[in-house]
């Protein structure tokens, strides 16, 4: 009887941690950013720090694959590359749109240049004309900016 009580407490524990396996065997991925602003991925889940729980598709390792926590880092690698294409597109497009509104400016110089008889500027606090010869050279150099910056 004794050895029949045995076996079903034997029995019973057995059962009992083939029933928690499966648990820890189940737990996710988690990715959270400390506070000096790096990413780590875990299967555990970190205390007293905001983490994100990550869906990783597949179960079980098999030849080839890749462990959920690579898989999460490459899909934040490939997050931060679709990023970093969107600011270089973007960075291009200010740096084009800078571009023409100096190319505007120096048209716009030319054209008052060249439509007006008497041009004034203000050197060292007072008012003078430019002489016929400074406004060819201002004309030359808007010209010359026009032909070297705007196609």
């Amino acid at each position: 009887m004794a050895a029949n009580t045995i076996s079903i407490l034997g029995r019973s524990l057995i059962f009992s941690a083939l029933c928690a396996l499966p648990l820890s065997a189940t737990s996710g991925v988690y990715k959270w950013v400390d506070e000096e602003g790096t990413v780590h991925y875990s299967d555990t889940r970190p205390n007293n720090v905001k983490a994100q729980s990550l869906k990783i598709q597949g179960i079980g390792a098999s030849r080839g694959s890749n462990s959920p926590q690579q898989k999460a880092q490459a899909i934040d690698e490939a997050e931060q590359q679709r990023l970093n294409e969107q600011a270089k597109r973007l960075q291009e497009e200010t740096a084009k749109r800078e571009a023409d509104a100096k190319c505007q400016v120096i048209r716009d110089n030319l054209k008052k240049i060249e439509s007006t008889s008497r041009i004034s500027i203000i050197e060292e606090g007072e008012q003078r004309y430019l002489d016929t010869a400074e406004i060819e050279a201002q004309k030359t150099k808007y010209q010359s900016m026009l032909a070297e910056h705007c196609s």
